[in-house]
């Protein structure tokens, strides 16, 4: 039986100034695993997913870097993740902000896939682990998934050599 290949990770980046793409890239450089995108702004990520959707049961994450430049930064970190769920509602998000007042992450109206990094040195490290832990948990479910779909079949199996056994009793008693 031949052993399937590793599930593809599809990882997309919006950094308009490059400043997180070659060291994110830099991790996740086996292209047999990891599909690395880097977008220079959100609407060619959106134009992107819209026409090029990857397949469901692959994980898809979307790193986006905050602009020094944005004084809206809640509008536009809001919008990105409504524009990115409204597409592909199972998708994973980071957001690479600058931390300048406290109360920043109540600002945001923030889904339970969404992860809020704040720049400073370790930043790429703390991404890289986001996503490392993103994919981890991913794998495990479908595992999980997996081992619960055998145990399901083994036990309709059960019941059907049962069901079987009792009909043969039935039908020949004198086999028994």
């Amino acid at each position: 039986m031949a052993k399937t290949g590793p599930k593809l990770t599809y990882i997309y980046i919006v950094d308009q100034l490059m400043l997180a793409t070659d060291d994110i890239r830099n991790k996740f450089r086996n292209e047999l695993k990891y599909n690395v995108r880097q977008f220079p702004t959100q609407d060619i990520l959106i134009k992107e997913l819209a026409t090029d959707r990857p397949p469901r049961f692959r994980t898809r994450i979307a790193v986006f870097v905050e602009d020094h430049s944005n004084s809206t930064r809640e509008a536009a970190i809001n919008r990105f993740v409504d524009r990115i769920k409204s597409i592909d509602s199972e998708m994973n998000i980071i957001v690479l902000a600058e931390k300048k007042e406290k109360g920043f992450e109540r600002k945001l109206s923030l889904p339970s896939s969404f992860t809020l990094v704040h720049k400073n040195p370790n930043a790429i490290l703390r991404i890289t682990n986001h996503i490392m832990g993103i994919i981890s948990k991913e794998n495990l479910e479908r595992k999980y998934t997996n081992a619960r779909r055998s145990v399901q079949i083994l036990f309709l199996f059960i019941l059907a050599a049962a069901i079987f056994t009792a009909l043969a009793y039935l039908i020949l008693p004198e086999y028994f």
